[in-house]
This record gives C-alpha cells, sequence and structure tokens, in this order.
C-alpha cells in the first residue's frame, strides 16, 4: 500500500478547479473553502474513493482527513492512501 501525504494548498485547489470547469484563467480569484468543499464532496460521491474517518485527526495543530483510492489492475487491486490537511 502506498501512503501520500498532501497539503492541501491553494495552488491544488486551483489546478482541480481549473480541471473540472468550475474557474478558469481570467475569473474572479475562487472562493477556497468552498472549492475545499466541493473536492471533498466529489471524493465522497466516487466510488473508488472511501474516507477512512477512524484515521482522521481533527483535533491537533495541523488537522487532516485520510482518504483511500483503490483501483482494480488485471487481478490485483492497488489502494492509495491520500493525507489531506484541512487548514489553508
Amino acid at each position: 500500500m502506498l501512503i501520500v501525504s498532501v497539503c492541501l494548498s491553494v495552488r491544488v485547489l486551483q489546478e482541480w478547479a481549473r480541471n473540472t470547469g468550475r474557474w478558469s484563467e481570467g475569473d474572479p480569484a475562487p472562493y477556497f473553502a468552498q472549492l475545499k468543499t466541493r473536492l471533498r464532496c466529489a471524493f465522497n460521491k466516487a466510488p473508488d474513493i472511501e474516507e477512512l474517518k477512524e484515521l482522521h485527526a481533527r483535533n491537533c495543530e495541523e488537522p487532516y482527513k485520510v482518504y483511500c483510492f483503490t483501483t482494480r489492475k488485471g487481478q490485483h487491486f492497488v489502494r492509495l492512501l491520500l493525507v489531506i490537511t484541512t487548514k489553508l
């Protein structure tokens, strides 16, 4: 299993918004709290992404959430754990 830690920075949200058509160059600056919420909603709707609530750390200086991405490669399943900090 591969574990990746990602700081959900302004740049990551901006690229996600650009790729999904929610924001494009020249538009007013996006509201990043709203984009972060939309990204989490997209994760929750995806059938191959599972939120691992038991691994979250919310009451600490650097809170984070953990998501598990599962995909099938031939006969094998590949799992990726994604750790996302929840502060911008």
